[in-house]
Parts: structure tokens; sequence; C-alpha cells
């Protein structure tokens, strides 16, 4: 009886449930179906433009030529006959080392020299005067042998006869030494001389080539040692030299400080495992040695471009989306070039395109209730 009672109720519980379900799947059908949400999308058409895809390294920009400038002669400066920022040519004065020194030294040498030529000129008198005199020696001698072998001359007179013609001829000879001496003398004079001039000249620093004086190192009145730099000379030609990793070739454009540069060459040496392209520049409103920004323009591209926020990205592909006959559809690009705004693609694309975060974009792909707003 109880198994009877218990099966009468499951199949009563059954028969409700299966009601019930049946209701609700009618009232659920009776709801009205939900309208997505409105896409507002804003569209914007292509503009045709150039662009010129850069990339941005800091430079060093500096002097190609440089001289630290130094005396090779020790001694106080007398004046200095340039100011820092001065243009200066080459030859010119740029420092002058105290010289009355030099200058005492060569007129004492060139007073040296004066009497040795004075001295040169008396001995070469003396040995006119004792060449004659052996010559006549010679000849009175010559006659007396020629009377002693006609024995009309006794030996003892011939014999000092001949002594005294060995006197003459040594007195002669000692003559010339001395004389030969002089002018020996008179030579390293003149060399000593030439040396004290190089001197003299040491003394008056000059700029080596045309350029700007970009430091002065030691005051008027100061002692200027040997070996340390007096002045710094700075040359006309500057360079920008740009490390970089990759990306850089020669002939490519630059700008620095709004001004036109361009890769001249890659250097052979690196810095830091990095290149070294070297840019010609015009002088720029810089100090030496400053690091300033250069923009590297890498490639130009002319075409119809479109914002950046027009790119759809997923997976690493970038997508556009065309709007034609009130639809949206996506299309793959590619960049070929873009700066700060725009790029543009590898695609010559006539039709607008929507813009927008790329989470608004996405929505695209799903959803056809769209506002389309023109930009």
């Amino acid at each position: 009886m109880k198994k009877i009672f218990f099966a009468l109720l499951v199949a009563l519980l059954a028969i409700g449930g299966v009601k019930i379900l049946k209701k609700k799947k009618e009232e659920i059908e009776s709801l009205p179906t939900p309208t997505p949400p409105l896409v507002v999308i804003k569209v914007v058409k292509p503009i045709q433009k150039e662009i010129n895809q850069t990339k941005q390294l800091l430079g060093r920009y500096y002097s190609l030529t440089q001289a630290q400038t130094g005396t090779k002669i020790a001694g106080f400066i007398e004046s200095v006959e340039v100011k820092e920022g001065e243009k200066v040519k080459k030859g010119e004065i740029l420092l002058k080392i105290d010289s009355s020194e030099i200058k005492a030294q060569i007129l004492a040498q060139q007073a040296k020299i004066s009497s040795l030529k004075s001295q040169i000129s008396a001995q070469k008198a003396l040995l006119r005067s004792v060449k004659k005199d052996e010559e006549n020696t010679l000849r009175s001698l010559e006659r007396d042998k020629a009377l002693y072998r006609a024995k009309a001359l006794a030996r003892e007179i011939l014999e000092n006869k001949v002594a005294l013609y060995e006197m003459k001829v040594a007195k002669t000879k000692s003559t010339l030494a001395t004389l030969r001496t002089k002018e020996n003398e008179l030579k390293s004079s003149i060399e000593s001389l030439k040396a004290k001039k190089k001197l003299l000249e040491y003394t008056l620093l000059k700029a080596p080539f045309d350029g700007v004086v970009e430091k002065i190192f030691f005051k008027e009145g100061s002692f200027a040692p040997i070996g340390k730099p007096l002045i710094l000379l700075l040359g006309n030609e500057w360079v920008v030299d740009l490390p970089f990793s990759s990306g850089i070739k020669e002939g490519m454009k630059a700008l620095v400080e709004g001004k036109k540069c361009e890769v001249k060459k890659i250097l052979p040496n690196s810095i830091n495992s990095l290149k070294v392209a070297r840019l010609n520049c015009p002088k720029l409103p810089l100090p030496n040695n400053s690091q300033p920004k250069v923009t590297v323009i890498q490639k130009s591209v002319r075409g119809l471009a479109y914002p950046l926020k027009a790119v759809y990205e997923e997976r690493g592909k970038k997508y556009l989306f065309l709007y034609q006959n009130g639809k949206f559809k996506p299309v793959e690009v590619e960049i070929l070039a873009q700066d700060e705004k725009f790029f543009i693609p590898n695609k010559k694309l006539l039709a607008p395109v929507a813009i927008g975060s790329n989470e608004k974009l996405a929505k695209l792909f799903v959803t056809q209730n769209v506002e389309v707003i023109s930009e």
C-alpha cells in the first residue's frame, strides 16, 4: 500500500514540474529580444601626406680640430693678446712669454760672432804674412844649398838656414790651425745664435689654424711651465658623432637643434660596442662637447596617410576598418612609414576608416548597431 502511495506522489510531482517548466518557457519566449548597445564610431578620410620615419638618439657635438697650445720654454707671461670666444687666424699671436733674457743672450752671441769674425780676419792676414815669410826663407835656403854644393858656404850656415825654414813652416801650420779653430768656433757660435733665435720664436705663442679661443688657462704675469696647456683653440670644422646599434646609413638626413645635417660616414671605431656615425652640420649654438638630441630621418614615404588611432592590433597583425556601403570591413595592412600621429599603409585604400581605441574597434567584429560620425 505504501509503495503505491509513493508512486502516485512521484507521478503527481513530475506532472506538476512539467507544467511549471512549460509555463516558465512561455513567459521567457514572450519577453522582447534585447537590443545590442549602440556603438558610436568616428570615421576619417585618408589624406595625402609625406611621412618621415625618424629615430632619436643622443650625439656628441664638438670641434674636429682642437689644440691645447703650450710653450717650449718656461717663463713669465708678458701679455695675453686674445680673449675667450675671440676668432683668430692661423699664425696670429695668442700670447707672449717674457723674452728679455733670451734677447740679452742673443745680443751677447752676436757680439761674440762679430769678435770672432774680426779675429779670423786678423788671423788670415797673419797667415798670409807667415806664408810669405816662409816662401822667402825657402828661396834663401835654395840659394844657400847651391852655394854649399859649390863649396862657397859653410855647412854650419846651411844647417842654421834649414832650421830657420823649419821654424817658418811650423809657424805657418800653427797660424793655419789657429785660423781653423776660430772658423769652427764661428760656425758653432752661428748655430748657437740660430738656436737662441728659435727660442725667441717660442716666446710668441701663435694659432696653428683658423679657429676660436675656447679657454685661456694662465693669466698675464703668471709663470708658464713647459708641458702645460696655456690656451685651448677650437677649429672651424664641427661635427656630431652619433653612437647607434642599427638603422643608420651614410647619406641619411638628420636634424640637430633645428639645423639640417647629414650622415657623412660610419666610423671604423666604436663606443661601448656601438657603431658611430659622423654627421656634417653647420655651426650650432652649442658648446664644445655638448650632447644634443639628434633626429635621424631613416626613410621618407609619400602616400595616403591615416591616423595611428585607426590601427587595430591583434596577435601581431594590424587592421583597418573600412567604411563602405554602410558597413565596416576589416582589412589587414602593414605600415610602410609612421610618425608621431600618422602612418602610410602598404595598400592604397580610398574609403574612410574607423578610429578609436583597440577595445572599441574590436566591437566592429561582432556588432552592426553602430552610429557613424565623420570627423
